[in-house]
């Protein structure tokens, strides 16, 4: 883990993954993820064991970000009900549907393979040859089933230990139906040799929702299945679950089973969203979570132009220009000037404006909070960079003045329509005055601690609507301390913006921030890229991948 910085760990090792996700916490991974695929232990549990899984169960959800499951049953056995219920997500087991759809060329192939004939009755099954898994019971109902239908074969797809292979194979010597028992080992091809089968017996003792009763069900097969699979796994009316002490049950289900419209039954899966192509897309969203930060620069100061083109753009790191159009161009009143530094021109905007590395976002005409203010902006922005007519930036609140439950009414509707996001100013929603007392000091006192404190708030993990929050950067602030902060949006896999006007080897206002703190910042934040732990980018492909989460 420490030499290929993972971004993220997904561990499926049940309550070994508490050692997994420990160990991939204790290495800075940002992502780790605990996955359930069953809903018992698979043997009779001691007293270790069960001690062990308490203290494992514990570890997992203290070391991991994320606790998934195939069912809703299985994350609560693994996890706890509370936490599963708080903190869990059920990804459906997904296949692929098409591939697994019934074929009259793979039907026939697939028997001449192993010499079944094209008319025989074949009962199929797929499942590592495990004592959870059940085969003994087929094995052992085989005999009655070919006294009705004579001929039958029993089909075991799936390999596994030798010894069990070989238990297996001598209960079958020892009933007379060795040779009505085909073991086809572990096959690459499960999709093909369904087709070959007549009906699918699936007499597990325990599943959480198994993969090869959804593929079964996609080749169009007759289902007749323990009544201890979780029913999360019954998508279509073709599975049929019985108690595995009804022997005679099982015994008419399987006999007097046969396909119907074979074709069909892909389609079913796919539209109840088992399909792979609809259940990986949450776990993508998922390994996505990196933590992201972006650097959102207010103005359109000149200083900015030589700050992107000597250091961050040479160094990879995305910036988003925050644009008041009538400092730029000269048109804004003096009283209203964001800054008495000279600003950059309409030929800067647009030639960074074309760097992939930049986002260009408003901030006003005239550095007012204004419906009017901003849409004038809007136009001029939309002059120099001529965008395509549905091309919407995002909106940097000049002074942070625009109030926010203003901005959430049904009044601002229209603005909000105009608008990608609103960046406004830090947010302190939780332990307030420690918060602001620790954000006064930190101007003092340059404890990182102190700076992570404050700005905790301020770490997005989750959509606000269409508004973002910012960290200010300016003054004597230091680059550790913006660090501390950076590290803990790391930890929480969120998203942090960084706010800054100018930058300066010898800054003369409170305004400004010093070139060679910005230096230090921008290398760390490499470094964390490196590592895969961080992604730096515009503030506007922060917010989509903010809204990727929900």
């Amino acid at each position: 883990i420490r030499e290929n910085h993972y971004c993220a760990v997904h561990s499926h090792t049940q309550f070994n993954s508490g050692i997994n996700l420990a160990v991939a916490r204790h290495c800075g991974v940002p992502i780790r993820i605990a996955h359930s695929h069953t809903t018992k232990t698979e043997h009779r549990v001691s007293f270790p064991q069960r001690a062990y899984e308490g203290l494992m169960r514990l570890l997992i959800r203290s070391a991991s970000t994320h606790l998934l499951a195939c069912g809703e049953e299985a994350g609560r056995w693994m996890f706890g009900e509370k936490a599963f219920s708080e903190r869990g997500l059920v990804i459906k087991n997904g296949i692929d549907a098409a591939a697994f759809a019934w074929s009259e060329t793979n039907r026939q192939n697939s028997r001449k393979r192993f010499g079944i004939d094209q008319e025989a009755f074949v009962i199929g099954h797929a499942g590592t040859l495990l004592p959870l898994k059940n085969q003994e019971f087929l094995i052992r109902l085989l005999p009655r089933i070919r006294q009705r239908r004579s001929g039958a074969l029993l089909l075991l797809l799936g390999g596994g230990e030798e010894h069990e292979k070989q238990r297996l194979q001598d209960l079958a010597q020892s009933l007379g139906v060795e040779d009505a028992v085909i073991f086809a080992g572990g096959v690459r091809n499960v999709n093909e040799m369904l087709s070959a089968m007549d009906v699918f017996a699936f007499p597990s003792l325990r599943e959480g929702t198994p993969l090869a009763l959804l593929e079964a069900q996609a080749n169009g097969l007759p289902c007749v299945v323990s009544e201890r699979i979780p029913p999360d796994a019954f998508l279509t009316e073709l599975v049929q679950p019985l108690p595995l002490e009804a022997e005679n049950a099982w015994l008419d289900a399987l006999c007097g089973a046969a396909r119907s419209e074979p074709l069909r039954w892909a389609e079913e899966i796919s539209r109840r969203g088992y399909d792979c192509s609809s259940t990986l897309a949450p776990l993508y969203r998922i390994y996505r979570s990196t933590a992201t930060v972006s650097f959102s620069f207010d103005d359109g100061r000149g200083d900015n132009v030589p700050l992107l083109d000597g250091l961050m753009r040479p160094a990879g790191i995305p910036a988003t220009l925050n644009i008041t159009t009538g400092y730029v161009d000269g048109s804004c009143p003096v009283e209203l000037r964001p800054s008495e530094k000279l600003p950059m021109t309409a030929a800067d905007v647009r030639r960074l404006g074309a760097d992939p590395l930049v986002e260009i976002a408003m901030h006003g005409d005239a550095h007012q909070n204004t419906e009017e203010d901003l849409l004038l902006g809007e136009a001029k922005l939309r002059a120099w960079l001529k965008p395509e007519d549905d091309v919407r930036f995002g909106f940097a609140s000049p002074g942070s003045g625009m109030s926010l439950s203003w901005f959430r009414s049904p009044e601002a509707a229209p603005l909000r329509e105009r608008v990608v996001y609103l960046r406004t100013s830090l947010r302190i929603c939780t332990k307030r005055p420690l918060r602001v007392l620790c954000r006064k000091t930190g101007r003092v006192i340059h404890l990182p601690f102190l700076y992570r404190i404050a700005y905790r708030d301020t770490v997005m993990t989750e959509c606000d609507g269409k508004i973002l929050y910012s960290v200010p950067i300016m003054g004597d602030i230091t680059a550790r301390q913006v660090l501390a902060v950076v590290r803990d949006c790391v930890r929480r896999r969120g998203a942090l913006v960084l706010m800054l006007h100018s930058v300066e080897k010898a800054p003369n206002d409170n305004w400004s921030w010093k070139e060679s703190e910005m230096r230090r910042l921008c290398s760390a934040i490499r470094d964390l890229e490196e590592q895969g732990r961080l992604r730096a980018c515009t503030t506007i492909d922060q917010f989509r991948r903010l809204r990727e989460r929900e």
